[in-house]
């Protein structure tokens, strides 16, 4: 009788097992729902970077050379392979297997559309300023070979060419007016409808190069927030970007859960360094030994940031860890002040956006208590760019986003003749190693000329480092294979399927 019950009972739990391996098979079907808080500007692939929500839908839709997946890795696309002969020549061949929604075969003709496009000094393209200073011209050796020519070397490229790849048909016959509305792209999802003010969908395509995705559709919802946390709660939603303030209420419910993995972003306070006070190193380094920013991270972003001490991210090969540091340490902050002559102070005022108040006031409140009275000017987000392009500020709040190559986070703001240096910061020694570091690719040498960049930069402040961010979402545990991507260069959704 015993070998009976024992049987049964191992013969219960092969079915339960096999039940589980079945259901845990990924299966075909569903739509997932995504909450966008706005509308993009347009579906434009020439047009679609640096718009909220954009990134997300241009990787469903769009084929591009290669993509970043979340590891940081290149991994191939509508290029299938590249090499570069020498420093100058970069040869992409481009696979056979790859057609666009409309059934045309995606071919070299049409990278080499879309480079000359991005590259036409008279045609609008968000994409030019990553390639119009290094690329000197753009061949179709053949049906499906491309050739890239460089001024010089420039080891940084492979990130510059993260853009879509347009169809030179449809572009064409479509026009630039009807084509953002009716977008022809070689993605895993193709285009279905978009209700303005209301949701964009996609749907997949069935004859991707990699199979078709799993899910039948991704749908992304124009909610506000509220309404969109409360359908995330009930169920109705699968993907919300989930304010700190509300991250108990997803880690206290039964279906909802969080992913966190280190970003790709930097916060920090730039510096006007042309008058007094902030001409002075010693009164930039108050303010940073004066700002507390495990407290902010702690109690504004709820663990979702960690400090910072320079502008190249930690999951960065270029990261220097061993810089100098402003620990916490408002007596010193003081000492700093009265050493450079401020006894009684200084007023400051520091610019921001409206989203970004809660956490200046504290930063108000921590240098307050050493002697620096803040002025805080929120701003809409468009005027605080504009002053800030026009160094109309004394401190402003900004971040960085995707920096993919330690030249976005270098290169692009602290040599001293680009158009997005901070405040017109100028080191001879840092514009001498950042140029070096784009000129050679060798890894190694690059990473020795960034931190040596790294020390220079903690050493005399042009910006007050304050967080790296952390790359979080949280989703409905009904979609499996979740995953987020703090390289914003990746086709999560492709992979993702749900659970009965």
């Amino acid at each position: 009788m015993k070998r009976i019950i024992t049987f049964l009972i191992l013969a219960l739990c092969l079915v339960l097992a096999s039940s589980v391996a079945i259901a845990e098979e990924p299966q075909y079907g569903g739509r997932i729902k995504v909450r966008a808080a706005e509308d993009p500007m347009t579906l434009n692939p020439f047009m679609l970077g640096g718009q909220a929500y954009a990134w997300d839908m241009s990787y469903l839709f769009n084929a591009y050379l290669f993509v970043i997946n979340p590891d940081g890795e290149f991994q191939p696309d509508a290029a299938v392979s590249w090499e570069n002969p020498d420093d100058t020549t970069m040869i992409f061949n481009i696979r056979e297997d790859m057609y666009f929604h409309d059934g045309e075969q995606l071919t070299a003709e049409d990278v080499v559309f879309t480079f000359e496009k991005n590259l036409d000094p008279d045609f609008a393209s968000y994409w030019h300023t990553g390639i119009r200073d290094h690329i000197e011209s753009v061949e179709m050796i053949d049906e499906f070979t491309v050739q890239i020519n460089l001024y010089e070397p420039f080891a940084p490229m492979m990130y510059n060419l993260l853009f879509p790849i347009v169809p030179k048909h449809a572009w064409e016959e479509k026009g630039e007016d009807d084509f953002p509305y009716e977008p022809v792209g070689a993605g895993p999802f193709k285009f279905k409808e978009w209700s303005i003010d209301e949701r964009i969908v996609f749907e997949a395509f069935e004859d991707f190069y990699a199979g078709r995705p799993y899910l039948d559709e991704v749908e992304f919802l124009n909610m506000d927030y509220d309404t969109a946390l409360m359908a995330f709660l009930d169920g109705d939603l699968d993907v919300l970007a989930v304010a700190t303030e509300d991250l108990d209420m997803v880690e206290d419910h039964p279906e909802l859960d969080v992913v966190q993995k280190p970003g790709t972003s930097w916060y920090y306070l730039g510096v006007n360094q042309n008058e007094p006070p902030l001409d002075d190193k010693r009164v930039r380094q108050a303010i940073s030994y004066a700002i507390n920013r495990q407290e902010i991270i702690d109690t504004i972003f709820h663990g979702a940031m960690e400090v910072a001490t320079g502008p190249i991210v930690p999951i960065s090969w270029a990261h220097n860890p061993d810089v100098r540091s402003y620990p916490y340490n408002p007596g010193k902050a003081v000492r700093l002040l009265r050493e450079a002559g401020y006894e009684d102070g200084i007023t400051v005022e520091l610019k921001c956006s409206s989203g970004a108040v809660a956490s200046m006031e504290v930063i108000q409140d921590q240098l307050g208590l050493v002697g620096i009275d803040v002025e805080l000017v929120p701003m809409e987000w468009g005027l605080l760019t504009e002053d800030v392009n026009q160094d109309k500020f004394q401190l402003h709040y900004r971040a960085w986003t995707r920096q993919t190559d330690p030249e976005r986070g270098i290169n692009r703001q602290f040599m001293s003749d680009t158009n997005q240096n901070i405040a017109g910061y100028s080191n001879p020694r840092v514009d001498e190693l950042a140029e070096k570091a784009v000129r050679t690719f060798d890894i190694d040498e690059r990473t020795e000329y960034y931190h040596e960049i790294q020390e220079i930069l903690a050493e005399e402040l042009p910006a007050i480092f304050l967080f790296h961010g952390i790359h979080r979402s949280t989703y409905n545990t009904r979609v499996q294979n979740f995953d987020t991507d703090p390289y914003y260069c990746y086709r999560v959704y492709q992979h993702m399927w749900l659970r009965d």
